[in-house]
């Protein structure tokens, strides 16, 4: 039985690893798939690995011609990858994405279990997304002709109704037994792993981590008014050394700006790199200080004993239009 995990972000990879290590796990038996063209500096060569970046755009399922080579392609390459093994699949959800409904829907998948990730923090796991006429028409359409191998694009977290073998049994796997609860499946608590930090990626605890978030660039926020509360966070809390984060998304121009904001009050600071999970910190570190706003890092940290500083109230108080998109998350 071969054990596939799916990997879309650090959060995930790590969750990964703590079940790999809780279940004790054959290194022989495990793959990662990797979307959204995850890269890891500590998991590679590790273990075998079945780059499906590709399949993650929804673009390759808009039309019926697309569709079908989109499936195909998908069974060809998961197949292959799996040497037509039985799999257990470990993902975020078993449809947030055609590609993972149809990792799901494989029939070599003869099980399927949940990994926490960064969204998980938020609340709202039953929420249903409301989608445009065209786009519940199209879903339907698909679910009846390729027979429930791909079905609902609303982000439901629940395994789907229809599904009624192993899979519909799924343990869900997550730092405390509070972020699947929602779901109603059996729950299990796993660790993060630690690990020796290179020194060319570590930091000293005693100072602050600054993580900042892609509010601006997603348009959830006013740039001004997100701007003004990173500079209150950096007044407030800066050390003489400090630490920051960017999030992948953020623009050029805005991660210079920020920057700015250390320099020209001269402190001394180091940008965290990408390719570097910050989630290894929290698990390795011990009293840490995070800061910021909404990052699903500030919930880890605090899930992990460090000490976390959020003026995500400010933003609620100042800003109408992120005010509304925390009350459509929830």
């Amino acid at each position: 039985m071969k054990h596939l995990f799916v990997i879309n972000s650090h959060t995930t990879c790590m969750t990964a690893l703590g079940v790999i290590d809780y279940l004790h796990l054959n290194k022989d038996d495990i793959i990662f798939v990797l979307v959204r063209n995850y890269k890891n500096i500590l998991i590679q060569g590790k273990y075998k690995e079945i780059d499906m970046s590709w399949a993650y755009s929804y673009k390759y399922f808009q039309n019926l011609l697309s569709c079908h080579k989109a499936i195909k392609k998908i069974d060809k390459q998961i197949n292959e990858g799996i040497g037509n093994s039985n799999y257990i699949m470990y993902a975020p959800n078993p449809g947030g994405v055609r590609i993972i409904q149809l990792i799901f829907t494989n029939s070599f998948c003869s099980g399927f279990n949940y990994l926490q990730e960064g969204a998980l923090v938020l609340s709202g796991l039953l929420k249903k997304r409301q989608l445009p006429l065209n786009r519940s028409v199209l879903d339907l359409f698909f679910k009846i002709l390729y027979q429930h191998r791909i079905w609902s694009s609303h982000f439901s977290w629940r395994v789907p109704d229809f599904i009624n073998d192993d899979r519909s049994n799924p343990v869900c796997y997550a730092l405390n037994d509070s972020i699947f609860k929602e779901l109603g499946y059996k729950q299990q608590t796993i660790n993060w792993p630690k690990f020796n930090i290179e020194s060319k990626y570590s930091l000293d605890p005693q100072y602050p981590c600054f993580i900042f978030e892609s509010s601006v660039e997603m348009n959830i926020i006013e740039k001004d008014i997100y701007m003004h509360f990173v500079e209150v966070l950096i007044e407030r809390a800066a050390g003489s050394m400090n630490y920051f984060k960017f999030h992948p998304f953020q623009s050029a121009e805005n991660r210079e700006y920020i920057t700015s904001l250390f320099t020209k009050r001269g402190l001394q600071f180091k940008e965290l790199p990408m390719e570097f999970p910050f989630e290894v910190y929290l698990s390795s570190y011990k009293h840490m200080t995070v800061l910021g706003f909404k990052s699903s890092l500030l919930v880890f940290a605090k899930q992990l004993g460090h000490n976390t500083v959020s003026l995500e109230n400010e933003l609620l108080a100042n800003s109408a239009r992120y005010s509304h998109w925390r009350q459509n998350v929830e």
